[in-house]
């Protein structure tokens, strides 16, 4: 997942911006490289500010943050509507509610994930009251190997035809989620376990698992659940009521 700059690096950039413009002598010098002297001016200056003016740091810190957020939400927005296909129509990914539904929602999730199990149950509830929604799950594991076990054995679960059956297994566990913990519910679920076990090994799971996470990045996901509702990304849990908003909205869209 992306990983902002460090406060570290965002203050002295700051000073930085701040400091140059003080330093850099007029007449088109600003174009060539530092000389020592001029490094160290600029050094002297940046110390200066970040011991006496915190506040101008700060102050550029925040407008630098703003700055990439706005940005990184422009290009996630963008991201929705040029990746529309490879989000709502990967042949690869499990689906439930109505498969020709109007309305798609694709969530990202991770079986470790205490928001994602809180709402598991509502999407799908959700789904089956509204009508005529297209479910597309993107498995996102991202808290730990046993994240990555459980997302591999939920899509080989898929070939039998036993997605929705485990993955809400999963969610509904109340203990530990460890390896053998999500062998045991694929068990208990009526799964053909050397089937299973020999799919989850598969390279075309690994690609799916690569694919989703890509993805993620692409439209700057930095967390679980995470929703795509007709044009809206919606990072975070969701109410039962926003998300049927969210659907009359992609609906009358």
């Amino acid at each position: 997942m992306r990983m902002t700059r460090s406060l570290g690096a965002l203050a002295l950039a700051g000073a930085l911006a701040l400091a140059l413009p003080l330093a850099m002598p007029t007449g088109g010098a600003s174009a060539q490289a530092l000389t020592p002297d001029q490094q160290k001016h600029v050094e002297d200056i940046v110390k200066r500010i970040i011991k006496e003016q915190p506040r101008l740091i700060l102050d550029a810190l925040q407008e630098m943050r703003r700055q990439e957020e706005a940005e990184a939400q422009s290009k996630a927005l963008q991201a929705v509507k040029t990746k529309r296909d490879e989000i709502v129509k990967d042949p690869s990914a499990p689906i439930a509610g109505n498969p020709d539904g109007d309305v798609a929602v694709v969530q990202f999730f991770d079986y470790r994930c205490p928001y994602c199990k809180s709402v598991a149950e509502r999407v799908l509830q959700t789904a089956k009251k509204v009508g005529k929604v297209k479910l597309v799950f993107k498995e996102l594991p991202i808290l730990g190997p046993e994240s990555v076990f459980a997302s591999r054995a939920a899509l080989a679960a898929q070939r039998q035809g036993k997605y929705v059956e485990i993955h809400l297994a999963l969610m509904n566990l109340k203990e530990r989620l460890t390896d053998a913990l999500t062998m045991r519910v694929a068990g208990g679920l009526g799964l053909d376990m050397e089937k299973l076990k020999k799919d989850m090994a598969s390279p075309e799971i690994s690609r799916i698992l690569e694919a989703n996470t890509d993805l993620a990045e692409e439209l700057n996901i930095r967390g679980t659940p995470a929703f795509i509702i007709g044009d809206q990304l919606v990072p975070g849990a969701i109410d039962t009521e926003n998300l049927e908003k969210l659907i009359a909205q992609a609906r009358k869209k």
